[in-house]
């Protein structure tokens, strides 16, 4: 590998040599040293030393790079795999640093997967970092780099696609005749690079140890992490003509639904869109790459696996809170607020799977009250379907079109008994919250054979066995949408004798919540004279309140625009889901 690779740089400098001068240039390969010097005289006495004996040779030499490329990117997915130490794996796996160094070569090519050590980095050796790339960035005139928002250690990360493995020397050559950029030939001095390219995150990293130099990952391992891989799109150095084609994202209504269409149509007969008019082709398709990437295989498997879903969040959020990205408080009696706890590729996940259940039957709608007036917020309801008219669950929507209630399904139910697990875990010595928090149902035991993987089935009505969470109403708010005070007193008296917790996560557009406390309040009904406590909830914020607060009324007050994560795709405005035992 490293004779074939030695012949190339020569060949690739010679042309650097061709265009640039008389100069003489030498390459370091495993045979020892070539030397390339630019011959003035050609056939005619240099007339072919312009463009045609350059065009020729360049295009030869542009052949054979894109066919060492294209044997890598083609291989099969073996499973091999890479420990590199933080905050270096996470900027592989994000496509920022597309040259990993070694001290060490090695014949393999093709896709590598990248594991994090255990080691867990300090603030300084990460804004190092992560200021090196930056200035990198800024010196050859390129966009900063979009830096993860954390860094997890002991856990597998993602897979890139190892291209080639060249010394240092053939690095630079390579940078020098333009089939590199020079950004990369600058970002490492070790004896040997790993050219990186195609590079796949996992939203949710999988807990493991790794192994020196180069190795297989265990099976199970490796097939539940081929699941849940999303293709990065912002790489500042995506291989030109070798990256896979993508499939047309479809278009995207901008209209808001009204009555009447089957399945929560909007005006128009188009379904409404949570990735919305605003978002680019380039923002739709990369959305949808996710979707498919994580939809993708049985229900059973993957990321789709209630119990995978449900550990692995719980363990993401309490590392987000150990590590202070993620931050805890008490708000209340029975009310507890976990800011940032969701990281951005989470929210897209939600998104989209909101998104595909919205465009469905009984998906996304303006409800309306019994006197007509109309609900602020666009919504949809999971598990049951809350009927405003009656102010009751269903099994169907009959206060609109008579559609079928979509199940929960194991994604979302799965990040919500996430959620709850690490709130449970991360609020248990607190004297505050009792039954706030800490008070959910015990959940059944987890068997595969049940609709969702949950252990029970789907339901509408006081029917099955009980579980964590039964519902969820999704909200869509624009930038002009709010819900006024209001109680969530609809289910069942028991579920609210037992305080049993409603769990709000948000996501997108930051938005003004409003809660009156029970020991701010001055009757059991709403005062002027009660005190109102408002929080301000941001995009992967979430929020349990329960306990002696559970009939706490709330409400949101307004919505803060244009202030969703940038990487976001969704619609401008606020995206919540609230999950509730019925």
């Amino acid at each position: 590998g490293m004779q074939r690779m030695a012949d190339l740089a020569a060949e690739v400098a010679m042309l650097g040599l061709e265009e640039s001068g008389g100069e003489s240039h030498t390459v370091e390969g495993s045979s020892g040293a070539r030397t390339r010097r630019r011959g003035g005289q050609g056939k005619r006495g240099g007339e072919e030393s312009g463009s045609a004996g350059v065009d020729r040779a360049d295009t030869h030499a542009k052949e054979k790079w894109s066919s060492v490329w294209k044997d890598a990117l083609s291989k099969t997915d073996e499973g091999m795999c890479l420990s590199l130490h933080q905050p270096w794996a996470s900027l592989c796996v994000y496509g920022i640093k597309t040259v990993e160094g070694r001290v060490w070569s090695t014949s393999y090519r093709g896709p590598l997967w990248i594991a994090a050590a255990a080691k867990i980095p300090t603030s300084e050796e990460i804004d190092e970092v992560e200021a090196f790339y930056s200035s990198l960035h800024k010196k050859h005139g390129l966009p900063p780099p979009p830096f993860p928002e954390e860094y997890p250690v002991g856990a597998l990360l993602g897979r890139v696609n190892m291209v080639e493995c060249v010394s240092c020397d053939q690095l630079s050559s390579l940078a020098d005749a333009g089939k590199l950029r020079r950004k990369e030939a600058d970002e490492s001095q070790s004896p040997f690079c790993f050219i990186l390219r195609q590079f796949d995150i996992m939203p949710l990293p999988i807990r493991m140890k790794g192994e020196h130099k180069i190795f297989q990952l265990e099976r199970p391992i490796w097939c539940q992490a081929t699941k849940s891989l999303i293709p990065v799109s912002n790489t500042t150095f995506p291989p030109p003509s070798l990256t896979s084609s993508s499939s047309t994202s479809t278009s995207s209504s901008s209209t808001h639904p009204k009555g009447g269409s089957k399945g929560g149509k909007t005006e128009g007969d188009d379904a409404f869109d949570l990735f919305g008019h605003a978002c680019s082709e380039e923002d739709n398709q990369r959305a949808e790459e996710v979707g498919r990437a994580v939809m993708g295989g049985g229900e059973a498997e993957g990321v789709n696996s209630l119990p995978f879903v449900r550990t692995v969040l719980s363990s993401l959020i309490s590392d987000r809170i150990r590590k202070g990205v993620a931050k805890t408080k008490v708000v209340g009696e029975g009310i507890a607020l976990i800011k940032r706890a969701l990281p951005v590729a989470v929210q897209q996940l939600i998104v989209n799977e909101c998104r595909r259940k919205g465009q469905g039957e009984g998906g996304m709608y303006v409800a309306t009250y019994e006197d007509g007036s109309r609900i602020h917020t666009t919504q949809m309801c999971l598990g049951m379907h809350w009927n405003p008219r009656t102010s009751r669950y269903e099994d169907t929507r009959s206060n609109y079109d008579g559609a079928s209630v979509p199940p929960l399904g194991p994604l979302l139910r799965g990040i919500a008994e996430g959620v709850a697990d690490s709130m449970q875990q991360a609020f248990r010595s607190s004297p505050h919250l009792e039954k706030g928090v800490a008070g959910y149902p015990p959940r059944p035991p987890l068997d595969s054979g049940s609709e969702d993987g949950s252990g029970q089935k789907e339901r509408g009505g006081e029917s099955g066995e009980k579980g964590m969470f039964d519902l969820c109403l999704v909200n869509y708010y624009s930038s002009t949408g709010k819900m006024g005070l209001h109680k969530d007193k609809e289910e069942r008296k028991s579920t609210i004798n037992e305080g049993y917790p409603v769990l709000s996560l948000s996501i997108g557009d930051s938005a003004e919540f409003l809660i009156v406390k029970v020991e701010d309040a001055t009757t059991s009904g709403l005062s002027h004279a009660d005190k109102v406590t408002r929080i301000k909830l941001e995009s992967g914020d979430v929020l349990a309140f329960g306990g002696i607060n559970r009939l706490a009324y709330h409400g949101i007050g307004s919505v803060e625009a244009k202030t969703k994560p940038k990487e976001l795709v969704l619609r401008p405005g606020r995206l919540n889901l609230t999950f509730r035992v019925y």
